[in-house]
């Protein structure tokens, strides 16, 4: 079954409760990736990419930012 998450339900909450037993997730959205020559010394791998999802601009964080990143 095919399962859309669209503008303000494209949330990182709502991401993360889909994936669970999913043998395939393509994502349409967009991410971030820093290349190797300007990761910062001793920051995780997993940090320096992943997805911004639907909330990643709000000021009010509570839970879950918008961003999943590769460690996530």
């Amino acid at each position: 079954a095919v399962s859309t998450l669209r503008g303000k339900q494209a949330t990182e909450e709502n991401v993360r409760s889909r994936i669970p037993g999913r043998t395939h997730v393509h994502f349409a959205t967009h991410g971030y990736f820093t290349p190797g020559k300007d990761m910062a010394r001793g920051m995780a791998p997993g940090l320096m990419s992943g997805l911004v999802l639907a909330g990643a601009n709000r000021e009010d964080i509570e839970g879950d930012d918008g961003i999943l990143t590769a460690s996530e």
